[in-house]
């Protein structure tokens, strides 16, 4: 089931409910949970409202055992090194 729908009904709410939350179209929530694009502002809002972050929104799930996970870069003699003082 598409994260928005799953969200959506764990909340009971409709549709429309959630539309007239957001502002947006029934057709836009119906859109958005066949897999339309919600575009950045709406995906924030989405977010914030969700309690979830934008990557599980959009379905990306990183983690140690995920597919594609790498490990963190290291820091290699070349790079410069960032002070935390001002510059001036």
């Amino acid at each position: 089931m598409n994260i928005f729908k799953r969200l959506r009904k764990e909340r009971n709410l409709t549709q429309i409910e959630l539309a007239s939350k957001f502002g947006i179209s029934r057709q836009m929530v119906g859109a958005l949970e066949r897999g339309a694009n919600p575009g950045v502002e709406l995906l924030k809002q989405f977010s914030t409202f969700y309690n979830v972050s934008c990557d599980t929104l959009l379905g990306v799930e990183f983690g140690r055992d995920s597919p594609g996970a790498t490990a963190p870069m290291e820091r290699s003699q070349d790079t410069p090194q960032v002070s935390s003082g001002s510059i001036a």
